[in-house]
């Protein structure tokens, strides 16, 4: 009897590159890109494939450090930004981007605006989490082009409010609205992710190399602070 014939393996699909933009890419999108990249490395159940985030920002400088209210956000959830560098937002980057997501109305316009035969699906935060969540009733794993179709149309409605600068309160609940989108909106990445064509060729730009997740000790709260500095006098 003659051996079976091996079955051929389908080769890895490339990774799925999603960016992340806000204004300064100093708070919200360096707060999301870094809050993504760890998430993605737990355990997920069924097939998924391999993703890579990045950010930038429409009106960044080159080289600025991450918002300290975010740092602070990032920090007490384990993880850190120290090596982040600020970066404006490049053709060539928003077309080596399978997706990207802005964090306001306005960022969207000006990409479209700045960018007017931009191939790359541009999709809102708030925009994107609900087309998600639509997409997902309908059972089977959503491709892109399917949240396209269910995304319900972006506007200042669905701003996620600039923490930049503002105190503690707001960046905390910026952070906890962006950990609450991406908890539905990660899940879908990886799923996305997995369906990719292996044909496809990966994109050289350095933004997508892959990146460890950096971590941080959190910080002690303020009562065990005091407790630590009595104990230093």
């Amino acid at each position: 009897m003659e051996p079976p014939t091996p079955t051929p393996r389908r080769a890895a699909a490339r990774p799925l590159r999603v960016l992340f933009v806000c204004t300064a890419n100093r708070a919200r999108s360096v707060y999301a890109e870094h809050r993504a990249r760890a998430l993605l490395t737990e355990p997920a159940p069924g097939t998924v494939g391999q993703v890579r985030v990045a950010s930038a920002g429409v009106r960044a400088r080159d080289g600025d450090p991450v918002e300290d209210g975010m740092a602070a956000q990032l920090q007490s959830r384990g993880l850190s930004a120290a090596s982040h560098a600020s970066a404006p937002v490049t053709d060539e980057l928003l077309r080596s981007a399978d997706l990207v997501v802005t964090f306001e109305f306005a960022h969207h316009m000006a990409i479209l605006d700045a960018h007017p035969d931009l191939e790359t699906p541009v999709l809102g935060f708030t925009q994107l989490m609900s087309a998600v969540q639509s997409a997902g009733e309908d059972g089977g794993p959503p491709t892109i082009a399917d949240l396209l179709s269910v995304a319900p149309v972006n506007s200042m409605g669905l701003d996620v409010e600039d923490p930049y600068r503002r105190g503690t309160k707001v960046a905390a609940a910026c952070a906890q609205q962006i950990d609450e989108g991406l908890a539905a909106i990660v899940p879908f990445l990886r799923q996305a992710a997995a369906q990719l064509d292996p044909a496809d060729v990966e994109d050289e730009h350095p933004v997508w190399a892959e990146r460890a997740v950096e971590t941080a000790e959190p910080e002690p709260p303020r009562w065990w602070q005091g407790l630590l500095g009595r104990g230093r006098e």
